[in-house]
């Protein structure tokens, strides 16, 4: 007997999207995708920021890293920074959770 409604629904998938590879990396890497769109107060301990530094996330990547042997999660973030002549002007760069968080290993 032919149904109109499926036995099942679209879950969305608990591995980052990767057109390269296949879906077999962890979901918790995904420390700052659901973050997009949102301005956060970077940890105490990034190498990449001061403390208190406020970024708004922008997009986030994944790649994988060959000396690492893992995936790593990519945020683009948008800050304010103080120019040489004082006035604020806004940047925007690629950096990796380690960099923004400030740690060498993410914890599993």
């Amino acid at each position: 007997m032919y149904s109109m409604y499926p036995m099942y629904y679209h879950v969305p998938s608990p591995y980052i999207h990767n057109d390269y590879a296949p879906n077999n990396q962890r979901s918790e890497l995904r420390k700052y995708q659901p973050s997009i769109g949102q301005i956060i107060t970077v940890p105490p301990t990034s190498a990449a920021f001061k403390n208190g530094t406020r970024v708004f996330i922008h997009d986030v990547k994944f790649q994988y890293d060959n000396v690492r042997n893992e995936w790593i999660e990519y945020i683009y973030v948008v800050y304010p920074r103080v120019s040489s002549n004082g006035s604020c002007v806004i940047e925007a760069r690629w950096v990796s959770v380690y960099d923004l968080d400030g740690t060498q290993t993410l914890t599993r």
